[in-house]
């Protein structure tokens, strides 16, 4: 399935069985929930995924997510470009339970009946690599260090309350 068009759902454990790969590009137009975070025009998402089973036998999708857009740097306001080189190992289950046997280099693929719909199984792997508050580096940013305040440190504080303590014992 390499290099052909995508599909909208998968088999992960079918394509498991049988060592497939997929390899594709996916719009970020369509990706609903991630649509409100991008500034400008939308680009495209690289995905390049394989599938196989581990020493263990589970079930397993190895590879990789690549995109770049624009949004907002939340400390100047402007636009700035975001880069995401996603790395993916994900094992498909069913239940908690077997979320629970697998091994900890996989994070769990929730799987309702045998198939996965695959444009928000990437979605979801972009927003977890989202910044939770996007910043462009200090010397890129519009807003100057020179504006920001410094936050003294809180053992350098006093306690109001010092000043009552001393009234009590008087």
């Amino acid at each position: 399935m390499a290099n052909a068009m995508l599909p909208k759902q998968i088999d992960p454990i079918q394509l498991a069985d049988t060592k497939k790969s997929l390899k594709g590009e996916l719009p970020l137009s369509e990706m609903d929930r991630l649509k409100d975070l991008i500034y400008g025009n939308a680009g495209t998402v690289l995905i390049d995924f394989k599938f196989g089973r581990d020493i263990l036998k589970f079930p397993y999708v190895r590879g990789s997510i690549k995109t770049g857009f624009e949004v907002i740097c939340q400390r100047c306001n402007s636009p700035m470009s975001l880069t995401l080189n996603i790395a993916v190992e994900v094992s498909p289950i069913r239940n908690d339970e077997e979320a629970e046997l697998l091994p900890k280099n996989y994070d769990p693929l929730l799987l309702a009946g045998d198939t996965v719909e695959l444009m928000p199984m990437v979605e979801e792997e972009i927003l977890l690599s989202i910044p939770l508050v996007p910043k462009h580096s200090l010397n890129e940013c519009n807003v100057k260090s020179s504006t920001f305040v410094e936050c003294k440190d809180e053992k350098d504080k006093k306690n109001p309350f010092d000043e009552l303590k001393k009234l009590l014992r008087e």
